[in-house]
């Protein structure tokens, strides 16, 4: 068994403690731990290259986390390390669904990914294999599912309309001209 505390992992069983008085007690019955693999593989499929290669940058900053969570798993004892496994998607969706497929054939399954329409093509894949996708950038109101496994860091569209308008209202900002990519995160 091992138990999480203070920053670091303790092996063998926890010191034996009496809750007060007035507390239930949970009852944990069969309980077989489960060895974590070495190496936990995460897939961050980034646009490297093409129209959105600027943003591809985010492989990078992987690669240095990768070192930081590496040594922070190492100083409490854990049993396993993480690895990034950088692909490029161009922003090129039916790429991206390729990468995911390529890397889940080898195991992986966590990915980091960018854009909504790369999200939008991988998502049947990764429901249907239950593969754990962490979106950095994906907004579209259409891919907030509950439920999925698709989690997006920041909230869709509808939200950040309403949260753009009051702060040009409070400006005094009365008219404005919309100019927008003809794509799935423009639209």
């Amino acid at each position: 068994m091992c138990v999480a505390a203070e920053d670091k992992v303790v092996k063998g069983q926890p010191p034996a403690q009496q809750p007060p008085p007035d507390y239930l007690t949970p009852v944990i019955v069969d309980v077989k731990p489960t060895e974590a693999p070495t190496i936990v593989e995460i897939g961050v499929l980034q646009p490297l290259s093409g129209r959105l290669a600027s943003l591809g940058q985010l492989a990078a900053a992987a690669t240095l986390a990768e070192q930081d969570v590496n040594a922070y798993l190492t100083k409490i004892n854990a049993t396993f390390r993480i690895r990034v496994v950088t692909a490029d998607t161009a922003a090129d969706p039916t790429k991206a669904l390729g990468q995911m497929k390529a890397l889940h054939s080898r195991g992986v399954k966590l990915y980091i990914e960018r854009t909504s329409g790369e999200v939008r093509t991988m998502k049947p894949y990764a429901d249907e294999n239950k593969l754990i996708v962490i979106s950095v950038s994906s907004t579209a109101p259409a891919l907030a599912i509950p439920g999925d496994y698709v989690f997006r860091l920041p909230p869709d569209d509808t939200k950040q309309v309403k949260a753009i308008s009051k702060i040009l209202q409070d400006a005094g900002v009365r008219a404005v001209v919309v100019i927008w990519r003809n794509d799935e995160w423009g639209s």
